[in-house]
Order: structure tokens, then C-alpha cells, then sequence
């Protein structure tokens, strides 16, 4: 997923972190790419959204804290 973010295919990148969050909705490092893709999509509303939900699942994830801001 990130390749694809990395040569501006944030649409596949999402699409691919969508898909390893149904294995394992928890996941941080899945939750914080995606948070980023939608962000440079423009998608700051859902993005915000991905972040809620990281900090349900890591209340001390200091970076989920930086992006939200």
C-alpha cells in the first residue's frame, strides 16, 4: 500500500489497506497509512475518522495525536 501511495495511487493504496485492516482491524501501522492516504486525497473528514479509531486502539499513538491536530 504504500508503493502505490508513494507514486500518488492513493485510491489502490486504500483499497489495499482496507484489505489488511478486514484481517486484523487493529492494526496501527495499516490504520496510520490510511489515515495519510485519505488525508492526500482530500478526504480530511474520513481521515480524521481512521484516527479516532487508531486511538481507541492506541490511546498513546503520539503521532495520531499530531495528524489529528
Amino acid at each position: 500500500a504504500c508503493a502505490w501511495a508513494e507514486i500518488g495511487q492513493y485510491e489502490t493504496a486504500i483499497e489495499d489497506l482496507d484489505q489488511a485492516l478486514k484481517l486484523k482491524p487493529d492494526a496501527v501501522e495499516p490504520l496510520k497509512a490510511k489515515s495519510a492516504a485519505l488525508d492526500a486525497c482530500g478526504k480530511q473528514k474520513e481521515s480524521i475518522e481512521v484516527l479516532n479509531n487508531l486511538l481507541a486502539v492506541d490511546p498513546n499513538c503520539f503521532s495520531a495525536y499530531m495528524r489529528r491536530a
